[in-house]
């Protein structure tokens, strides 16, 4: 059962339907549970397969990051775009070390690793800052809210 306002501006793509309680849990709203009368399988057979399986895991893999990230992707971009950055720097002191020990810069691949990484470091970073700003313009345009105020007031006064 479902309150009526839980499905407004509520989104479903692909066989997302499978994790309606978990979207609408991350949306704030209260889970519970109702008992119902199970009856066995008279006829047909189950259509569930390995690749509903496999299509059921990717999707519960994006409802999760989508619980996670969708509100900061700069958390994951920007970390992983600095990681990479002080890979970078790491390869590139290497590259100097080479350097001072006399091998030309083109006789190993510090110089090459060292430019890959930090760039991409770089873009990853910017791409998050991009996906921040998209992210808080889409919720400050739209009538969307990624979690609702008083719906949190009002479980985490139940919950104590």
């Amino acid at each position: 059962m479902y309150k009526r306002d839980a499905f407004e501006g509520l989104t479903l793509y692909g066989e997302m339907h499978r994790f309606i309680p978990a979207i609408l849990k991350i949306k704030g709203y209260r889970i519970g549970e109702a008992v119902v009368n199970h009856r066995a399988r008279t006829a047909g057979e189950t259509k569930y397969n390995y690749r509903r399986t496999l299509k059921g895991l990717i999707d519960m893999t994006s409802v999760w990051f989508w619980n996670k990230y969708a509100v900061r992707p700069l958390h994951l971009l920007g970390g992983i775009g600095l990681l990479f950055m002080l890979l970078g720097i790491m390869a590139g002191l290497g590259a100097v070390r080479e350097v001072l020990n006399g091998k030309a810069v083109n006789d190993s691949g510090w110089a090459l690793l060292t430019m890959f990484l930090f760039l991409s470091g770089l873009q990853l970073f910017v791409a998050g800052l991009l996906s921040d700003i998209a992210i808080k313009t889409y919720f400050g345009t739209t009538q969307d809210v990624s979690y609702s105020v008083a719906r949190e007031f009002v479980n985490n006064a139940t919950n104590d």
